[in-house]
């Protein structure tokens, strides 16, 4: 649904809103919650409105991130959001069992089309998190919010990552055990690129299928780190080329460049060449 490249963007600001169209992202996150001061909220809402109503989104998916549940402005975003149908999504910040099905009945009372993403970035939210992802046939992927949880955990926060990998693996065994996308946090040091491309390359080794980003300048880095490179795709082409030559001679395992190959190598060499859009 999301692809591997999300950008957040204020909705506050129709000059981003218009500039993030033209950046090669698979989804925007039109933001009303954090990026909007508090006093700015109904103005962020109908500056999204009728932004939504005069765009169709070039063939991304659209989604908006609404102020929490429990907040004084999730009901108008809800009611206001509900039945536009350039959106695919709503973002669900602070997401949790209780909140998703909330939204979810909220959604229903507008009969709306809207999916929700639940945004996993609190303990609670971790800890709910199967059941807020299963409680409502509108959960379409997963967002992991990395500053929120480590606030709520009361850790440091770094660049490395250490302080999340519990909650990475988590939710990627989630997603992927439900058939949904899991998104990893946005990489807030904007200049870093290179530790950027590592943080990645470890949230793609644990399952993740893309990266929210905060700032254009990371698209290409993250949508390369959750590409299979080159040398890997050509392995997979090998690999599979070899396993159909084994078929003809009814051989179930066999040896390829000095490895054992059996059915879930062969499974994972397909799903890199799918990554790969092959």
């Amino acid at each position: 649904m999301i692809g591997s490249v999300a950008i957040f963007v204020p909705a506050i600001s129709p000059k981003k809103m218009g500039k993030a169209l033209t950046l090669a992202t698979d989804t925007i996150y039109f933001d009303l919650e954090d990026s909007v001061a508090a006093d700015q909220k109904d103005e962020a809402r109908a500056c999204l409105s009728k932004f939504l109503e005069s765009s169709d989104g070039g063939g991304r998916c659209l989604l908006a991130r609404v102020n929490p549940i429990g907040s004084l402005w999730w009901g108008q975003d809800v009611a206001s959001l509900a039945n536009c149908r350039t959106l695919s999504a709503l973002l669900l910040p602070n997401a949790d069992l209780a909140s998703v099905t909330v939204l979810s009945d909220q959604l229903n009372r507008f009969d709306s089309h809207l999916k929700i993403v639940p945004l996993i970035e609190t303990a609670r939210g971790l800890e709910e998190a199967r059941k807020a992802a299963l409680v409502s046939s509108r959960v379409a992927a997963l967002q992991f919010g990395g500053e929120d949880y480590t606030t709520s955990l009361g850790v440091r926060r770094t660049f490395s990552g250490e302080e999340i990998t519990y909650a990475r693996f988590r939710l990627a065994n989630l997603a992927r055990a439900y058939n949904l996308d899991i998104m990893d946090t946005p990489f807030t040091a904007i200049q870093e690129l290179e530790m950027l491309a590592a943080d990645c390359r470890r949230a793609a080794d644990m399952g993740f299928t893309g990266k929210a980003v905060i700032h254009p300048s990371h698209i290409d880095v993250v949508r390369q780190a959750f590409r299979p490179g080159e040398a890997e795709i050509e392995k997979a082409r090998r690999l599979i080329a070899a396993y159909e030559r084994q078929i003809g001679e009814r051989i179930g395992v066999f040896t390829f460049e000095g490895a054992m190959v059996d059915a879930p190598i062969i499974q994972r060499a397909r799903n890199t060449l799918t990554k790969a859009g092959l």
